[in-house]
């Protein structure tokens, strides 16, 4: 059986469509990473190509679980077994295909690493029956694609990352604030130090079974008078 490798998709001829989809690309996960967002990468490479089903499946990044979006819409943890052709794209970081003739009809599978600096985050697979195989310029254009949404989904995950230690230590650094006017307002009322006024508030916090800090906030609000 002769296979035609030449596929007669618009990703061979369009580069202005290309070009929009790197563009959407960047767009899509700017804000955060989810299944609305991975559901719309899914559409745009199924759309691309004209291929039938796929699925996107996300390893945990953070405190992120796993998860695999189909293209019906819908998505699930991801704890089934992947398929050979997506284990084989996460191993070996390359674009992986599959096509199979049974002299009547080919069956086409298509995988394609969501890699960053040597990691691959998830996986895009793609499947048809029946349909002309991809070409080698359109299996270079989706792994593009899929680098492009890779590098974008890092980048945001690395800034939620960073507001969120910002906020931590923002946090912090409020308590801190806080426990030493309240340590303040102790040492001027009992006429003792901050070490003695600090131990006195950490003994209403025990015996309460509070925070430190909010026995800290509640006597600087005048909410507690410590003895």
């Amino acid at each position: 059986m002769c296979i035609n490798w030449e596929a007669t998709m618009n990703l061979n001829n369009d580069t202005r469509e290309i070009a929009e989809m790197f563009a959407d690309m960047t767009d899509i996960f700017c804000e955060s990473v989810d299944s609305d967002g991975l559901h719309m990468l899914l559409t745009y490479c199924l759309e691309a190509t004209g291929l039938e089903t796929g699925e996107i499946a996300m390893l945990p990044i953070g405190k992120e679980r796993a998860m695999t979006v189909h293209n019906k819409g819908q998505a699930n943890s991801l704890d089934e077994v992947l398929p050979y052709l997506v284990q084989r794209a996460l191993n070996t970081l390359q674009s992986e295909f599959s096509v199979i003739g049974n002299g009547r009809e080919l069956v086409c599978e298509y995988a394609f690493p969501l890699r960053v600096r040597g990691v691959a985050l998830g996986v895009i697979h793609l499947t048809s029956i029946g349909q002309t195989a991809l070409g080698e310029h359109s299996i270079a254009v989706l792994q593009s694609i899929a680098d492009i949404a890779a590098t974008t989904i890092d980048q945001t995950h690395r800034i939620q990352q960073a507001h969120s230690l910002v906020t931590q230590l923002q946090g912090a650094l409020d308590s801190r604030v806080v426990i030493e006017q309240a340590k303040g307002i102790l040492a001027e009322r009992n006429r003792t130090d901050f070490p003695s006024a600090f131990h006195e508030i950490r003994s209403i916090a025990r015996r309460e079974q509070r925070p430190v800090r909010t026995v800290a906030a509640d006597i600087v609000a005048g909410l507690l008078q410590a003895s």
